[in-house]
């Protein structure tokens, strides 16, 4: 949370309703749902402006983000 960046690209695995995968700090696959991706990005809209999923069945996810964020 120490860099505040304006723009966020994912690019992973998506999985449509289930979440997005991300890598914990053993290298494993654990997904994020939409709520908690959503709120997280809720807590840094005073500086994100844009996020981008380049991953498959985002849509959701991008939804639920677009609450918070503009782009």
């Amino acid at each position: 949370m120490k860099v505040k960046p304006k723009i966020v690209h994912f690019c992973g695995h998506g999985t449509g309703s289930s979440g997005i995968a991300f890598e914990d700090e053993n290298g494993e696959a654990k997904l994020i749902n939409t709520d908690s991706l959503a709120n997280f990005f809720k807590l840094c809209s005073t500086h994100v402006k844009c996020v981008l999923l380049n991953a498959c069945y985002s849509e959701v996810q991008a939804d639920a983000i677009s609450n918070h964020i503009d782009y």
